[in-house]
């Protein structure tokens, strides 16, 4: 798994807030994307609070998951009573790309990355067309928003 941190300048993508049915449709759609791309697995952290009952310990970590069943396994998890998508975290970690979705506890969407190209710029013009708000934020070393490079999703400032 490729660390997020590098002397490259890392940045991220925040939606505003668009809701469980939206969260629910991007979902889907990333592991299409995925599966189109050539992505058989990805890296998957569920975090608080459905973590507390999903992994055995008290050890959060990522997990190898085929991106097929990574919708299927979502869904369970929230049928388990375990938590609920766009009420809790979910990050998806793509292998050996710095890249890394969260679908935010507070309903909105976030990927981080070093790189605007690729990934990174496809969903920014996915997320701007479907009027998800994108908003393009400079990181600084302790993981905080600095600067915002693009969008117009200013009102998310320092949060997140």
């Amino acid at each position: 798994m490729m660390p997020l941190r590098f002397d490259s300048m890392q940045t991220q993508i925040v939606t505003r807030f668009i809701g469980l049915s939206a969260m629910r449709a991007e979902l889907a759609f990333l592991v299409q994307h995925l599966q189109q791309v050539g992505y058989e697995y990805c890296e998957v952290l569920f975090g608080f609070a459905w973590g507390n009952d999903y992994y055995p310990t008290s050890k959060w970590d990522y997990v190898r998951f085929p991106v097929a069943g990574l919708t299927g396994e979502v869904e369970r998890v929230d049928a388990a009573g375990m938590g609920c998508l766009g009420a809790d975290d979910l990050f998806v970690l793509l292998p050996d790309s710095g890249v890394k979705f969260c679908f935010c506890h507070e309903n909105d969407l976030h990927l981080s990355s070093i790189s605007t190209d690729g990934v990174h710029a496809f969903f920014f013009r996915r997320w701007l067309e479907m009027g998800f708000v994108p908003s393009e934020w400079e990181m600084t070393e302790e993981g905080k928003r600095s600067r915002l490079l693009d969008g117009t999703n200013s009102e998310c400032s320092q949060a997140g």
